[in-house]
């Protein structure tokens, strides 16, 4: 499974690097994406770095999307591509459910 963490400035880091750790130790195939590739400050001060910005990825490629919270979620909410990324992953999601109701 490929699981996409996204980032942004003002992120609470507990809520990014506990399940970043988690998804990894599961053994998932994780993520982090943001608007750029870069270091993004968190709430209380801690740099974390993006591996992929989000125009360097592909929606179709994830089986689920983590969006940690802090400020972060509200600077997110801004960007149409990510909208766009997120919307993708949940109308995957909605249409494979559909087909496994029996």
């Amino acid at each position: 499974m490929k699981i996409a963490i996204l980032l942004e400035n003002f992120v609470d880091e507990m809520e990014f690097i506990y399940p970043l750790f988690r998804f990894r130790e599961e053994g998932f195939d994780v993520n982090v994406i943001s608007p750029i590739v870069g270091e993004f400050k968190s709430k209380n001060g801690l740099f974390l770095k993006s591996n992929y910005s989000i125009d360097a990825v592909d929606s179709k490629d994830y089986d689920c999307v983590f969006v940690p919270g802090g400020y972060a979620p509200d600077r997110l909410r801004r960007n149409q591509k990510i909208i766009n990324f997120i919307k993708f992953i949940e109308l995957l999601y909605k249409k494979s459910n559909i087909n496994n109701i029996h």
